[in-house]
């Protein structure tokens, strides 16, 4: 369990204190993975340059980490 602000698991919410328990909920799920985001984002920048990401789709950064995905098996015969 999480808590969203000290000892929160002890302070009940209320129509008082619903907007800032609502801030609170949207920047813990806003931020609940930033850690494993950045380290994702380190990784795929040591396969492709940082600069070079912003001109990349989706698609073209898959490929570009992952690979193709296709296999010649005739290539692979030879």
């Amino acid at each position: 369990m999480y808590e969203l602000m000290p000892d929160g698991k002890a302070i009940r919410v209320t129509l008082n204190n619903f907007k800032e328990y609502c801030i609170r909920y949207r920047e813990y799920h806003f931020n609940e993975f930033r850690r494993q985001i950045e380290h994702n984002r380190q990784g795929i920048c040591s396969i492709v340059p940082n600069s070079f990401m912003a001109f990349l789709t989706v698609n073209e950064l898959e490929d570009a980490v992952c690979g193709k995905g296709h296999i010649d098996i005739e290539l692979l015969k030879r």
